[in-house]
């Protein structure tokens, strides 16, 4: 449902990455030729002052983007959504590139296991929704359908996972 946007957060980093490192090298490329040619006084500024603030242009633009991906986990949090989407955010290189199923000795204590994977119709202890927890479920769900936040079929896909669960 929100894929479009967790996949824009993902550009917008690499946009932000590219734009750091060129205006970065572009900085110190114009100082050492400004310096060379006998402008010292553009050229050294240039050259230390560019880079310091490419840095920290780069360090705000992460900072919005950490905000932004925190408000997607949330929102995927509520509306029971995966967040694998997110994955580059939240993982580093080496966990993100590890294999799907460990080796043996492997005891699953520390596993994840996303919302949108768990049992239809069934709470975090494998125990069945109350009924006060189904209905709450399916407001949430008509409202989503209202706001035009999920389709019909989306709907009706839910609902039957938790009134058959």
């Amino acid at each position: 449902m929100f894929e479009v946007n967790d996949k824009f957060l993902r550009t917008v980093r690499v946009i932000l990455n590219v734009w750091v490192w060129v205006g970065a090298i572009a900085c110190v490329i114009c100082g050492i030729v400004l310096s060379a040619l006998g402008m010292i006084e553009m050229g050294l500024p240039i050259l230390f002052v560019g880079p310091f603030a490419c840095w920290v242009s780069w360090v705000f633009g992460r900072l919005y983007l950490s905000h932004l991906c925190d408000i997607k986990l949330i929102r995927n949090k509520l509306y029971g959504v995966g967040n694998e989407n997110l994955d580059v955010f939240l993982k580093t290189k080496t966990e993100r590139t590890a294999p799907a199923y460990p080796q043996d000795g492997y005891t699953g204590a520390d596993t994840y296991r996303p919302a949108a994977q768990a049992p239809a119709g069934s709470g975090e202890e494998g125990k069945p929704f109350s009924m006060e927890e189904r209905t709450q479920k399916l407001l949430r769900l008509k409202k989503l359908l209202d706001a035009g936040a999920i389709t019909q079929e989306e709907f009706d896909r839910q609902k039957a996972k938790l009134l058959n669960g």
